[in-house]
């Protein structure tokens, strides 16, 4: 039995992964959410912690994290990123060489797609399918030859989770046209049927954002699309990005963690009834939209929370702009035609 649980932390991404093995934590955003979620599920070993890149909504909550005596870390992942100049960073390289120093945590100076071997578990696969070493040896700032140059996001870390051969959820980061680019050179079909769109819905570097959207979600194929965003936050996800999904994957269940400002300007008067039992950051103000979710990860008969029927439900009553429906910004407008597929399999059944 496997679940992976991502996990509202506003604008940031976080998501743990739970089998047989233990734990692993993917991404680690700001906030207290991860470390409520540990006390509530009685986890107190983390197996590995992989971080996609070194912004500070994917790593805040790491620093929380080895700071907590009660909680063993066992080893993190992260590239290197050596033009990075932020608190944030300096932070981060204080807090893992004092967790080396003095709590033996291991710390790999790369997340590439040879890591995947020392991610070896027993029925979860944990891929990781993007950078390549070489791409990681270039790194950020720099750029392969007659390739474009990299920033921090093309650089981000995919990474897949394969159950009993079924792949069943991409987390990219913050990955973005380049990224995509490279991403296929290394990995042709990264499909998955959960997928958590990266930049929480933000504009893809300098492609189109629609063509991007429609793009990525053609080549995954999923059938869930997860945006992890903060309610007031950015302005995410981008109306432009939504419609690219919906161009793609017109039956997709598009979720966010919370309401975007987008899609409603009040907020709910009372607090939702759909959402399942995690912690959620959006709780207090009462900002969720589908909180944090959570996947019961069995292959060919995986379910979620909360339900596609009761989120939908919330979001007819308490959404009356939802990007997801139709609404707002898409008034009258009708999704175009979905790029044809480059690949085709059979997809797993789906509840929830």
């Amino acid at each position: 039995m496997a679940d992976l649980t991502i996990l509202d932390v506003g604008h940031g991404n976080c998501a743990v992964l739970r089998d047989d093995r233990g734990a692993v934590v993917i991404d680690a955003g700001p906030g207290s959410t991860l470390l409520e979620f540990l006390e509530q599920r009685e986890i107190t070993a983390i197996d590995a912690v992989l971080i996609s890149h070194a912004d500070a909504d994917h790593v805040g909550g790491l620093l929380a994290l080895l700071a907590q005596e009660h909680i063993v870390v066992r080893t993190v992942f992260l590239n290197t990123e050596p033009l990075r100049k932020t608190a944030a960073w300096d932070q981060l390289l204080v807090a893992l060489t004092d967790a080396h120093r003095r709590r033996a945590v291991k710390v790999h100076s790369q997340l590439t797609s040879t890591s995947s071997e020392l991610l070896r578990r027993e029925e979860v696969e944990i891929q990781v399918l993007s950078p390549s070493p070489v791409m990681a040896l270039v790194g950020a700032g720099g750029q392969q030859p007659g390739g474009p140059q990299l920033s921090a996001n093309a650089m981000s870390a995919v990474v897949r989770i394969v159950v009993n051969g079924i792949p069943e959820v991409l987390l990219p980061g913050d990955l973005d046209a380049v990224g995509l680019d490279y991403l296929l050179a290394e990995c042709p079909e990264p499909r998955a049927r959960v997928l958590v769109f990266p930049h929480h819905g933000g504009r893809p570097g300098r492609a189109d954002p629609e063509d991007f959207a429609a793009r990525l979600c053609t080549i995954v194929g999923a059938d869930v699309v997860i945006f992890s965003i903060g309610r007031g936050k950015h302005a995410t996800p981008q109306p432009e990005v939504i419609r690219g999904v919906l161009r793609a994957k017109p039956g997709a269940h598009i979720a966010c963690t919370q309401l975007s400002e987008r899609c409603a300007a009040s907020l709910p008067s009372a607090p939702p009834t759909h959402l399942n039992e995690r912690p959620a950051r959006g709780r207090v103000g009462n900002t969720c939209c589908a909180g944090t979710i959570e996947l019961t990860l069995r292959g060919d008969a995986s379910t979620y929370t909360p339900a596609r029927s009761g989120h939908r439900n919330f979001v007819e009553r308490e959404a009356p702009a939802a990007l997801c429906m139709g609404r707002g910004q898409f008034a009258g407008r009708q999704p175009t035609s979905p790029t044809p597929r480059t690949a085709s399999r059979s997809r797993p059944r789906t509840s929830g």
